[in-house]
């Protein structure tokens, strides 16, 4: 448009106009002058001439700023005619599509109407698909042109998904009474957290496979920066809800968030259900992935520690009404449905009274849209005839790092997403694991800008710099004056005939140079003083003035919009419930936690470690020994064929912390007498193509999954290791104990009891228990 760019004006011209100015004023001045002399020197047609001169000069001079004012003119004549859509420069535009008197479907959504023209600004599917950021701060008018783009939807056949960031039961009369209006309130479903029986359950587990759902449940975690040491959990969350969620499926019986959360916090008793479950079907994979996921998991305290932050995440909207709402066993609300039916969804999220809680609903509801659309994008057969409409209010809340893929890919599915935020910063949130990458893939991927005013200086200069710059003239003006006085300090000229000097100088200059089209001000203040005034760019170099459309309703104040939401009679399918198996169990049985107490207790109190190892012949033997108080948990004794103290006390270090780890200890004090290994441990020198690199690296790890301490040993603790290591001084007993080292740790620990026999001192009741498991799944790590 040529009101954004600017004439190209020539300082020669500028120069010819001031002369021509001045020529016209001497003219009229010099014939009004001479109009007092007598007739023979100035008559009436030199009067006319000269005045007719001068304003002939003037009308040149000025020709096209007339020229522009005639247009003006005439254009205003012509927008006040009947038809006209604009009435007045000061009122928002009267949209007659807006009104319940509706024309007809079109093959588009109108945004609003030019400032200066009065000019429909349409929005074409073309341009829909590829999706449009809204901004504008608190009270500029978002919601009621969001309204009016979705009322057009409704009366051209077309399907929405509307996210409301803020719960307000009058929006949800108007919303209804647009529905009565429009016809379509067979088409309406509202999810609403805080009146589940106002709306509709809806349970975001409903849809999709295994990959899918598990997706969406981690949704809710948190997000995580990239190389922090959280996604080391995040990854065993993944695969233990990955596991769970194949096994669920596979039965084929529809689940909830609760089924889920049941699973993280009550293992013990779930599992067994579950596994019922699944050998009643004979889904024997699903079982066999299950079994190996518990025996990977060291204990069922471990499985918590790990699962704490999915617990937690989960645990918060599954209690209260919020629970009721999405933990229902049946969906009356599929997104998938919604898109083939073109149905209206309406979610609000209760951000006023639970901004954590609004938050993770709106972070799984956002995974599940993806889901839904990443269907229809592979789907063939089916694709949405008017493009499906998201609109997202307050984005920046709820907005989670992976969404940026459907701003990329979801025109191909015929989806337009339209994103409504106050301000840039909220798509760059750290504390909400956003980054400026994310805000500039959203940005990127949105062919259609619409800026409300705005209050943050930012948030403007942004906007300038996104409306982008063009060649801009700069006027450049200086003016100086100077005044001297000169003569002879003692003369009679200084003042009879002084020397005095006024110089006066003006300048001025032109220069063009790259500026913004708009200045950040006119976002901040220009667009404030009207409300309704937008700025509409589609990527095209041409920002548009506009004012945008507006709904309103007119409610009747008695209207009663609570008998008008349809509901439906709940599906028959039978659902999972293992939630409620659960609380069964927990009701009526009588269910024991001592054993999980003892492992509690068993976490809390330190246990001691005594690793030895001594040179026989070509061999080295070392032995672990596990100690609880008094009480010798594990013996376990092997050898290495090398000459190596070091690295066989190293093996029996490695033995020993397993073991620990699988009884349940966390706190462990290690008692050696090989000094070099408390050194070695202790600064981790060792060289990178060693063979005992593994080794070392496997030890270290385990020190860093518990708490672990070196000591010397004192005489109690050299006393134990004497006592309790083989002897095998002759061929014999060396022959034997080669024996020994190629069973079994079990039977080895059978024949270590069997030499204890002689001695008067009995061994510990859980011990000869230990002696007759089997071989323990770490003991493969150990093998030659």
């Amino acid at each position: 448009m040529a009101k954004f760019k600017l004439p190209q004006i020539k300082t020669s011209r500028k120069v010819r106009r001031r002369y021509l100015n001045i020529t016209a004023v001497f003219i009229f001045l010099l014939t009004l002058f001479t109009s007092f002399f007598p007739p023979v020197f100035s008559t009436p047609q030199r009067q006319f001439t000269g005045y007719s001169l001068s304003l002939l000069i003037l009308l040149w001079n000025y020709r096209s700023e007339l020229f522009r004012l005639i247009l003006k003119v005439l254009n205003k004549n012509q927008s006040q005619g009947p038809d006209s859509t604009v009435k007045t420069q000061n009122k928002l535009l009267h949209i007659k599509r807006a009104t319940i008197s509706y024309e007809g479907p079109r093959p588009y959504l109108t945004l609003g109407f030019e400032e200066e023209t009065g000019k429909e600004i349409i929005w074409p599917n073309e341009k829909e698909v590829a999706h449009m950021v809204m901004v504008g701060t608190t009270g500029s008018g978002k919601s009621s042109f969001l309204f009016n783009l979705l009322w057009q939807q409704m009366l051209r056949g077309g399907g929405a998904i509307f996210v409301d960031g803020g719960r307000n039961p009058q929006t949800l009369k108007n919303l209804v009474f647009m529905c009565e209006q429009a016809r379509t309130l067979s088409r309406l479903r509202i999810v609403d957290p805080r009146e589940p029986k106002t709306g509709h359950a809806y349970n975001p587990l409903s849809s999709g496979d295994a990959d899918a759902i598990t997706n969406k449940i981690m949704k809710v975690l948190n997000p995580i920066p990239a190389g922090s040491d959280a996604e080391y959990y995040k990854s065993k969350i993944y695969h233990a809800t990955a596991t769970l969620i194949r096994a669920l499926t596979s039965i084929g019986k529809p689940f909830n968030i609760r089924d889920i959360l049941c699973l993280y916090c009550l293992p013990e008793i779930s599992f067994k259900i579950l596994e019922e479950q699944l050998a009643r079907y004979e889904l024997s994979d699903a079982l066999i992935s299950l079994r190996t996921l518990i025996m990977e998991t060291k204990t069922i305290r471990s499985f918590r520690d790990d699962l704490s932050n999915i617990i937690a995440n989960l645990g918060s909207i599954t209690t209260g009404e919020v629970g009721k709402s999405l933990c229902s066993p049946v969906t009356q609300v599929n997104l998938y449905d919604a898109v083939k039916k073109s149905q209206i969804l309406y979610f609000m999220l209760p951000r006023m009274s639970d901004a954590e809680k609004a938050t993770r609903l709106g972070r799984l509801l956002l995974g599940d849209i993806q889901t839904t659309i990443g269907l229809f994008y592979e789907e063939k057969e089916f694709k949405p005839i008017v493009p499906f409409l998201i609109i997202l209010d307050e984005f920046g809340s709820y907005a989670n790092p992976e969404f940026a893929v459907v701003f990329e890919q979801a025109r191909k599915a015929n989806f337009s997403v339209i994103a409504a935020i106050q301000s840039f910063g909220n798509l760059c949130n750290p504390y909400t694991g956003l980054s400026r990458e994310f805000m500039q893939q959203v940005l990127g991927n949105s062919n259609t800008r619409v800026f409300l005013t705005v209050s943050d200086t930012e948030t403007a200069e942004l906007a300038a710099r996104l409306v982008g710059r063009d060649i801009t003239y700069f006027r450049s003006f200086s003016s100086s004056t100077q005044e001297s006085e000169g003569a002879d300090t003692i003369s009679a000229k200084r003042f009879l005939n002084p020397v005095r000097t006024d110089r006066e100088t003006v300048s001025e200059g032109y220069s063009e140079r790259y500026d913004y089209r708009l200045r950040p001000e006119v976002f901040m203040h220009e667009l404030g003083k009207i409300k309704g005034r937008a700025i509409v760019d589609f990527k095209d170099g041409n920002p548009i003035f506009a004012r945008v459309c507006w709904l309103k309703p007119g409610v009747p104040p008695d209207y009663t919009y609570e008998d008008k939401i349809p509901h439906f009679a709940p599906g028959e399918a039978e659902p999972l419930s293992l939630w409620e198996r659960v609380q069964v169990k927990l009701k009526y049985m009588n269910v024991s936690f001592e054993e999980e107490k003892k492992e509690e207790k068993k976490e809390k109190q330190p246990c001691k470690l005594l690793v030895s190892a001594r040179k026989i012949k070509g061999s080295t033997q070392y032995i672990s020994l596990i100690i609880d108080g008094k009480e010798i948990v594990v013996n376990y004794s092997a050898k290495i064929h090398k000459r190596d103290e070091v690295i066989a006390a190293y093996r029996g270090i490695e033995y020993g912390l397993h073991a620990a780890q699988d009884k349940g200890y966390r706190v462990i004090n290690v008692y050696s007498p090989i000094k070099t290994v408390i050194g070695q441990l202790g600064t981790g020198n060792v060289a990178e193509q060693s063979a005992e690199k593994p080794l070392f690296d496997r030890v270290k790890q385990l020190e860093k999954e518990l708490t672990v301490t070196y000591h010397q040993p004192g005489p109690e603790e050299t006393g134990l290791l004497d006592e309790y290591f083989p002897q095998s001084q002759t061929q014999e007993a060396g022959n034997r104990q080669a024996k020994t080292e190629q069973k079994p740790p079990a039977e080895q620990q059978k024949e270590v009891n069997k030499k204890k026999t002689t001695q008067k001192e009995t061994k510990p009741d859980n011990q000869e228990s230990t002696s007759e498991q089997t071989e323990p799944w770490y003991s493969s790590l150990l093998e030659e």
